[in-house]
């Protein structure tokens, strides 16, 4: 009896073990690896309302009158007679017999009361236009013997004493301070004579810049730079007239 009852445990204690794992273990995968497809649910968004169309925008329907008027009817094209028996076909004009006719010389009337207006050769006369340019230019001061050397001067002989002359006016020499503040500038001429001892000797205003003060600013100039250096005994000379460029510019003061 004993037996039994143990072969009996035994066996209902085996088949409670084989229960348990099939519910435990997973079930076994394919060598392929493949598995079973999934099932799932695509889910779209609402759709957006669409704007109704604004009243106003939609065509206006036509009229009754509109609908039930007849068509107008279109203009028959005009009818051109056909020339006549024997007149030969016109040909194009050319372009010279197209062109209006020129009109009548200079002077003579196109009317009662009513004259063509000169053209521009008549009304600009080259001789009257040089008139005036040449009437617009300011003279310069004579160039000669009489006028004597200017500080520019490409003689050797009096190269040195020039630039010497020049450096010391130019040192005394000042720009008006008023004339400066106003903006005036111009550029006078003036003549003037060293003395063989070195003094000045006549002042001569010889082109005006248009403004007093600016004459008078150079020719004190003169006045406050003597005495001068003697002239060399090898000139022989009693006196060196010197025309001198007194300049006036938005750059300053200086001499030519």
């Amino acid at each position: 009896m004993r037996l039994k009852s143990a072969v009996v445990l035994s066996f209902l204690l085996h088949l409670l073990i084989i229960f348990l794992l099939t519910r435990i273990l997973p079930p076994p995968v394919r060598e392929d690896g493949a598995r079973s497809p999934l099932s799932a649910r695509i889910v779209y968004p609402p759709e957006a309302e669409r704007p109704e169309p604004w009243a106003g925008a939609s065509k206006a329907e036509p009229s009754r009158e509109a609908l039930e008027a007849p068509p107008a009817a279109e203009a028959p094209p005009p009818v051109v007679p056909p020339p006549p028996a024997g007149t030969p076909p016109r040909s194009p004009q050319p372009e010279a017999l197209l062109r209006p006719p020129a009109g009548p010389p200079a002077g003579e009337a196109l009317g009662e009361g009513v004259e063509r207006l000169p053209g521009a050769r008549e009304l600009f006369d080259p001789g009257i236009i040089g008139d005036i340019a040449r009437l617009d230019r300011k003279p310069a001061p004579e160039q000669g013997k009489e006028s004597g050397i200017t500080f520019s001067t490409g003689d050797l002989k009096y190269y040195s004493y020039m630039m010497k002359l020049k450096s010391k006016i130019e040192r005394v020499w000042r720009y008006p301070p008023e004339a400066l503040r106003r903006g005036i500038y111009g550029d006078p001429y003036i003549r003037f004579t060293i003395k063989k001892d070195g003094y000045l000797g006549s002042v001569e205003l010889i082109r005006t810049s248009g403004y007093r003060e600016l004459d008078e600013a150079a020719m004190k100039a003169l006045r406050d730079a003597e005495p001068y250096w003697p002239l060399p005994e090898s000139w022989g000379k009693e006196g060196l007239t010197i025309t001198g460029h007194f300049v006036y510019s938005i750059y300053g003061a200086y001499l030519r």
